[in-house]
């Protein structure tokens, strides 16, 4: 009887032992984990019952790790949608720009994820550079590629570089920044009022709109290719150059593939709402054009930026 009592005293030692362990670690775990550290983590406890809180505790810490991992991800991409939100703003015109010889109306909507859309001109001694694209991608990284086309663009521009090598210098551009998995869809139009002339290249870009002086819109569709396709050394021997006589000519416009979306019947529906503007007034037609766009994104959420450019002459 007194071996058993004996057994009896060790067993009980030793579970209170065992209990006042696991308890501790429980109770420094769980203290852990209050802290706000969420990787720490209940070893194995010796005791059944609490084996089980500490396991349901584990579990708990790295729900709410994966949760706050979550939500600092979010936070960090509201961020970087911010940042590229505030450069694309930057290089994207927005309203009415020009002289009496020449007006530009651009509207631009982003979609809820940053793009890369791009519209951009620049007034030469004797003339205009216009240059819209649209970068592939979304978020930073497309922002980032939209900031730098436009120093490109600028500094080639103010050059007086040929829109030959303004073309080629944006293919080459994106062929050595993105390797062939980055590209720039965009239209170029050199406007030459001297010369007379209007010469249009469009690079992957949806066809140009072209309004004849006899009130007519029509499509310029050339053949063309993105700036920064790979296996393509240089872009000039797949673009085709078409050339508009200024005099003939009494309007422009220029859309991102985002424009061409919100419009099931295609161009020709396009076509038929510019037909309804006055471009002699570009304020009222800048005006339409803002409130067509700004009504078909209120009625769905766009998936793509769009923008639109409308050019009228007086020359």
């Amino acid at each position: 009887f007194a071996l058993f009592q004996f057994y009896l005293l060790l067993k009980g030692l030793f579970f209170a032992v065992s209990i006042s362990t696991s308890t501790r670690h429980l109770v420094r775990g769980v203290g852990e984990i209050r802290k706000g550290n969420f990787d720490a983590r209940i070893p194995e406890l010796g005791d059944r019952n609490l084996s089980q809180v500490g396991v349901a505790v584990n579990e708990m810490a790295a729900n709410i790790q994966g949760l706050f991992q979550e939500k600092i991800a979010g936070q960090q991409m509201i961020q970087e949608l911010e940042v590229a939100r505030k450069i694309q703003a930057s290089v994207l015109l927005q309203g009415i720009f020009g002289e009496e010889t020449y007006r530009i109306a651009v509207h631009s909507r982003a979609s809820r994820v940053v793009g890369g859309d791009y519209c951009n001109f620049y007034k030469k001694e004797k003339g205009l550079e216009i240059l819209a694209g649209d970068v592939s991608g979304k978020g930073l990284g497309a922002a980032l590629y939209v900031s730098e086309v436009d120093g490109l663009f600028y500094g080639l521009a103010a050059r007086h570089e040929s829109p030959e090598v303004i073309v080629e210098g944006l293919h080459q551009f994106f062929l050595d920044r993105g390797g062939g998995t980055s590209f720039f869809s965009a239209s170029l139009l050199d406007i030459s009022p001297e010369a007379g002339r209007i010469d249009y290249y469009r690079l992957g870009d949806p066809p140009l709109m072209v309004k004849r002086t006899d009130g007519r819109w029509y499509l310029s569709r050339p053949r063309g290719m993105i700036a920064g396709m790979r296996g393509v050394e240089r872009i000039l021997p797949y673009l085709e150059k078409v050339t508009f006589p200024l005099d003939e000519v009494e309007g422009l416009f220029l859309y991102s593939d985002g424009f061409l979306e919100l419009f099931p019947g295609g161009e020709p529906e396009i076509i038929r709402i510019l037909s309804g503007l006055d471009l002699e007034n570009i304020e009222a037609a800048h005006e339409v054009l803002a409130g067509v766009v700004d009504a078909h994104a209120s009625m769905r959420e766009l998936l793509d930026d769009v923008t639109v450019a409308l050019v009228s002459f007086k020359i």
